[in-house]
């Protein structure tokens, strides 16, 4: 589990197939980090997807991405240079600075808009499904890129969030264009309660025939 607020950035060095085996089968990353006592198997959000720590050396973490995390993530697309997020999972006592994130992706959305306002930068995502959008709440939390962020507006087509110089300076969100593919998280209490209530329905329903 993650809150959404960025460690530090991190920049991959390498992104390679298995031995003897395609890229679409599977890659393992290797991206430089500034944490220091990282244990193999132990959890670390790269661009808010979960991944496992398999190896670590001085300056480098080494990553295995399976063929599902590349389908659904824009991790697929990563290459040597490529700057990501970095954040360590949560220990009891750690302050939640953001909100609950899973580092499950829902999906790989896109940039429709990027727009200056003074200091500030009004970002907007699409390529998101009409279920999905019921997950999103004006004011309520999104993850993008594993970043915490507030939902500044819902529209039938996807969602916009205001970004603060902090955040920009913080997180790879900076070098995002029009186009740029991201990785969506929704908040997942959101999805539970719908959940439920979904099924609360369907019972309500079946009780009554």
């Amino acid at each position: 589990m993650f809150t959404g607020i960025v460690h530090h950035l991190g920049r991959v060095k390498e992104s390679r197939p298995f031995p003897g085996q395609p890229l679409s089968a599977g890659r393992i990353m290797v991206i430089e980090t500034e944490f220091k006592n990282l244990v193999p198997g132990e959890s670390i959000s790269v661009n808010g997807v979960c991944l496992t720590a398999t190896n670590r050396s001085v300056e480098h973490l080494d990553v295995e991405i399976s063929p599902e995390t590349l389908d659904k993530s824009e991790l697929g697309q990563a290459t040597a240079g490529s700057v990501v997020n970095l954040e360590r999972a949560l220990k009891f006592g750690d302050s939640i600075g953001g909100h609950w994130v899973t580092g499950h992706v829902d999906t790989l959305g896109e940039v429709t808009s990027v727009e200056t306002l003074g200091g500030f930068t009004k970002m907007s995502f699409g390529r998101i499904t009409p279920e999905m959008l019921r997950w999103l709440i004006p004011k309520g939390s999104v993850a993008v890129n594993g970043v915490s962020l507030t939902v500044n507006e819902v529209t039938p087509l996807g969602f916009s969030v205001m970004l603060i110089p902090h955040t920009l300076e913080k997180t790879n969100l900076k070098a995002l264009a029009k186009l740029s593919p991201v990785n969506l998280e929704f908040d997942w209490m959101v999805k539970t309660v719908l959940r439920d209530l979904a099924s609360r329905v369907d019972w309500i329903r079946e009780s009554n025939v």
